[in-house]
C-alpha cells in the first residue's frame, strides 16, 4: 500500500451508477475513470443477485491524431500531460461523456441492458473528423464481497467479433465483443492501477491483465459499440446480429424517456425527479427458496443486499409516490414469505444462504411501510390479505417468541436481551467489540412498537375485526404511558436515547457470559442521539407537543447538517467527526458522529407537525433537495462525516437515503418552497 501526496487524493469526485436490475452495476468517476477500490466497468452476479464478481475495472481508451496515439482514459498521477477534457453531461435522455482531443470529438455512452448481464459502451464520433479509436479492456475477476482475486491467469479465445475470457474453464466467461468489423491486436501484458479507499484514506495497488486490443476506423458520424457480457455471446458471432447494439441503445432512450415523462407529472423539481428516476436502481430481481422472480429493494451500491430495515424505510419513498403499487406488494410479499418467529429478515445474504434475523426493528419498520401503503392506495383488499399474517408476527412479539428480545409485561416495553449482537440500526462491530451498545430498551424501537399497535388498531377498525381493534388498542395505549413517563429526561431536556439493564453493563463492553441481576434496575441513558427523533417522527407520536418541540430544538442545535442527522452529539466524548481509520475506529465513528440523510425523514415530519414551515426544512437540507448530482450523480450516499464538509462515506447510493428523502419532499409538497 503506498500513499500519495493530499492534493491527489479524490475527495469530492463525482460518480456515476449504471444497473441491471439484477444486481450488476458499472460505477465510476465523472471524467470516466475508476479511481477508488469501489469503482469498476463490470460488476455482475453469477447467481443473481448473488455472489458479485467484478470482471472489468476499466477501459484503456485512445485515438490516433496528429501522427500519435493519445490517450483519453484519466491519469490521476501528476506525470500525465496533455490531459483531454472529459465532460460528463447529464442532459438529454441518456447521460454521456463528451471526450476533446485535440480537435477530435467523441460522445461516449454507457448502459446496461434492464434484466441483462452486461454493458453496452458506445463510441460516436463527431461529425466533422475522422480518427482510429483503440480500446483495451482492463481485467481483474475478483470477489466482491471478499476481494480475494479469482484467477492468477487467463484463458483468452478469440471470436469473430471479440474476445471470451476464463478465469476458469469450467466457468463462464466474460465476453466482450463489437457491433462492427475492427481489428483485434493480442496484447497478453499486466498493468499496475493505483485505487484510493476513502475508508482507509490510502492508495492501493491492484494488477490488472490486458488481454487484448479492440482498433476501428471510424469516419465521421460513425458509431462503434463495446458489449461486455457474463454470458457466451454466441448470437453476436453471428455478423447479422451486429444492428443489436443500435436496438438496445434505442430502447434504452425510449425507456428513459417514458421514465422522464412519468415522473414529470410527479415531481416538478428536477433534482428529485433525478433521485425518483435512478431509485429505480434498487428495486431488483430476488429468486429464493420461497420466492421465484420475486421483486426486492436492494439496499445499496456498490456491495449491499436487500436488508429489511433498509427496504422498509425507502419503499414508501422509492414506490408510492408514482403509485407503483403492485411493485411494493411484491416487496413486501418478499419479505413476508420469509419470516421466522415474527422477524423478517435483517439482511439476505449475497451467498446462497439463510438469511439473518438479527434485528429488533425491521420488522416494526415494514409496519409502518404498510400503513404509508394503505394511506396512499386505500387497498382495503390487500390488508385483508395479508391481516392474520400481521396478526401472527405481533402475536409473536406479545409471547415472546421472537427470537433476541422479549416483551416486559409489567410496562409493555420491548427489551433485547440478546447481549452478543446489537439488535437496533445501530449495530457496528468490529470482531467482537459492540461500538454502540444500546441493549434493553431502546428509544426509537419501543416508539416503532408503539406505531405497529397503533398500526394494527387502524387496520383492525378499517376490517371490522372488533377483537383485534380491542386488544391492539389497549396494548398501544399501555405502552404509549410507560413510553411517556420512562423515557423523558428532565435534566436533559430531551429523551433518554436508551433504558439501559445495569446488570449488563460493564465498561465499555457487553458482559455477554453474565447472567442477568435479579437486583438490577434500569437507568436512562440520556446521550443526545438521533434515535428520539425517530421517536416523535413516525406516523403516531406518545410525546406531548412540548416534548417533541424540546426534542427538534436539541436536533437543531447539536445534530442537524445539511446531510442529515448525526448520530451524536459533537460535544459528546465518544463523537468521531469522520469515517476514516482503522476497523475499530469506522465502527466508531458509524453511529457516533456520521450523518445519515435518511433521518431527515422523522425530522421533517415531527418539524411540520410542529411548525408547518416547509421553507425551513428546505433550506435545512438544501444539498439533499438540490445537489444530488455533486456525488454519486442522481443518488445520496449511505452517510456522511459528522464535520464538516461532510464526505459521503458508505455506499455511494443508498436506498434508505434516496427513499426518505422523496417522502420527505413529499410531505413538503402543496406547500410554498
Amino acid at each position: 500500500m503506498t500513499s500519495k501526496p493530499p492534493a491527489l487524493l479524490p475527495r469530492g469526485q463525482g460518480e456515476w451508477l449504471i444497473t441491471n436490475g439484477r444486481g450488476g452495476y458499472a460505477m465510476v468517476a465523472l471524467d470516466g475513470a475508476c479511481r477508488q477500490t469501489h469503482h469498476a466497468l463490470l460488476v455482475m452476479p453469477t447467481r443473481p443477485p448473488l455472489q458479485r464478481v467484478l470482471l472489468v475495472r476499466q477501459l484503456e481508451e485512445a485515438v490516433f491524431v496528429n501522427g500519435n496515439w493519445k490517450s483519453f482514459s484519466s491519469d490521476p498521477t501528476p506525470s500525465a500531460q496533455s490531459q483531454p477534457r472529459i465532460e460528463f453531461l447529464d442532459e438529454g435522455v441518456m447521460p454521456h461523456f463528451k471526450i476533446s482531443v485535440e480537435g477530435i470529438v467523441i460522445r461516449k455512452y454507457l448502459w446496461m441492458p434492464q434484466n441483462g448481464q452486461g454493458l453496452f459502451v458506445r463510441y460516436e464520433m463527431a461529425k466533422k473528423r475522422s480518427t482510429r479509436l483503440r480500446v483495451t479492456p482492463q481485467i481483474c475477476f475478483r470477489d466482491l464481497e471478499t476481494g480475494t482475486p479469482l484467477a492468477e491467469t487467463y484463458l483468452v479465445r478469440p471470436h469473430t467479433t471479440g474476445i471470451h475470457l476464463y478465469g476458469d474453464p469450467n466457468e463462464k466467461p466474460c465476453a466482450i465483443s463489437a457491433n462492427r468489423a475492427g481489428v483485434l491486436y493480442p496484447v497478453n501484458s499486466w498493468k499496475t492501477l493505483q485505487l484510493f479507499d476513502p475508508a482507509t484514506n490510502a492508495w492501493q495497488s491492484e494488477e490488472v491483465y490486458l488481454p487484448a486490443a479492440f482498433e476501428f476506423n471510424l469516419q465521421a458520424g460513425q458509431e462503434v459499440t463495446l458489449m461486455l457480457q457474463l454470458e457466451s455471446g454466441a448470437k453476436l458471432d453471428n455478423e447479422n446480429e451486429m444492428t443489436d447494439a443500435d436496438i438496445l441503445f434505442n430502447l434504452e432512450k425510449e425507456r428513459r424517456l417514458q421514465q422522464e415523462h412519468e415522473l414529470s407529472q410527479v415531481f416538478s423539481h428536477q433534482p428529485i425527479r433525478n433521485l425518483a428516476l435512478n431509485g429505480a436502481s434498487f428495486i431488483i430481481e430476488r429468486t429464493t427458496a420461497m420466492t421465484q422472480n420475486s421483486r426486492t429493494i436492494l439496499a445499496g451500491y456498490p456491495c449491499l443486499t436487500d436488508a429489511g430495515r433498509e427496504a422498509m424505510i425507502a419503499l414508501p419513498g422509492l414506490l408510492l409516490p408514482t403509485k407503483q403499487f403492485g411493485l411494493a406488494k411484491e416487496v413486501f410479499a418478499h419479505f413476508l414469505k420469509h419470516v421466522h418467529h415474527g422477524l423478517i429478515p435483517h439482511y439476505f445474504s449475497s451467498r446462497p444462504e439463510t438469511p439473518n434475523y438479527a434485528s429488533l426493528d425491521a420488522t416494526l419498520w415494514m409496519f409502518a411501510a404498510i400503513y404509508e401503503y394503505w394511506q396512499a392506495s386505500q387497498d382495503h383488499a390487500y390488508l385483508e390479505e395479508i391481516y392474520s399474517l400481521l396478526l401472527e408476527i405481533l402475536q409473536a412479539y406479545l409471547r415472546g417468541a421472537t427470537p433476541g428480545f422479549k416483551l416486559d409485561a409489567e410496562d409493555g416495553l420491548l427489551f433485547s436481551d440478546e447481549r452478543r449482537h446489537p439488535m437496533t440500526w445501530m449495530n457496528a462491530q468490529a470482531g467482537e467489540w459492540q461500538a454502540t451498545p444500546r441493549h434493553s430498551k431502546a428509544v426509537e424501537v419501543q416508539a416503532l412498537w408503539y406505531n405497529a399497535l397503533r398500526i394494527m388498531a387502524a387496520f383492525s377498525e378499517k376490517l371490522g375485526k372488533t377483537e383485534g381493534f380491542n386488544r391492539c388498542s389497549e396494548y398501544a395505549e399501555r405502552t404509549a404511558k410507560s413510553l411517556a413517563h420512562k423515557f423523558w429526561c428532565d435534566a436533559a431536556g430531551h429523551l433518554y436515547d436508551c433504558l439501559i439493564d445495569t446488570s449488563i453493563i460493564q465498561t465499555g463492553v457487553v458482559n455477554a457470559g453474565m447472567p442477568s441481576n435479579d437486583n438490577a434496575v434500569a437507568v436512562g441513558d440520556p446521550t443526545c442521539r438521533a434515535n428520539q427523533v425517530i421517536a416523535v417522527g413516525l406516523p403516531f407520536n406518545v410525546f406531548s407537543t412540548e416534548q417533541t418541540r424540546a426534542v427538534i430544538d436539541w436536533a437543531m442545535k447539536k445534530l442537524v447538517t445539511p446531510y442529515g442527522l448525526r448520530t451524536l452529539s459533537p460535544d459528546h466524548p465518544a463523537y468521531c467527526g469522520e469515517y476514516i481509520g482503522s476497523p475499530k475506529r469506522l465502527a466508531a465513528a458509524r453511529h457516533n458522529g456520521c450523518v445519515y440523510p435518511w433521518l431527515v425523514l422523522p425530522f421533517t415530519r415531527a418539524y411540520m407537525k410542529l411548525y408547518d414551515n416547509p421553507r425551513a426544512v428546505y433550506e435545512l437540507f438544501k444539498p439533499l433537495f438540490d445537489d444530488t448530482e455533486k456525488h454519486c450523480a442522481g443518488h445520496l450516499a449511505e452517510m456522511y462525516d459528522g464535520d464538516s464538509p461532510h464526505h459521503p462515506r458508505g455506499a455511494s447510493a443508498y436506498a434508505a437515503s434516496s427513499g426518505a428523502i422523496l417522502q420527505s419532499w413529499q410531505i413538503l409538497q402543496g406547500k410554498a418552497i
